[in-house]
């Protein structure tokens, strides 16, 4: 699989997560579409640390690590949300950490 076809499956995969995630919310399930809206997210800077880097991007759920990798430029703000979505994320991933 070329680059451009890793970084569309990271898309694709992405937007199914999130639209995973939109109709758990309809449903009223806030948890899980927390889960799947993080994972959205990373899948989306997966993406972009894969063109970024020109290589795949690390084993990591970190997001601010993910970020920081791209060639985007976030805000503070957006680097402090994206931790406390980490956060939430390895919480609710792993229960026994806290």
């Amino acid at each position: 699989m070329g680059q451009e076809e890793i970084i569309k499956s990271w898309e694709e995969s992405a937007e199914r997560n999130l639209c995973t995630a939109k109709d758990l919310i309809k449903t009223n399930h806030y948890d899980w579409a927390l889960f799947l809206g993080e994972l959205a997210l990373e899948k989306l800077l997966k993406g972009a640390v894969t063109k970024a880097q020109n290589d795949s991007p690390p084993f990591t759920h970190n997001l601010v690590k993910l970020a920081e990798l791209t060639k985007i430029k976030f805000t503070d703000e957006d680097l402090q949300d994206l931790s406390i979505i980490t956060k939430y994320n390895v919480q609710a991933r792993y229960d026994d950490i806290k």
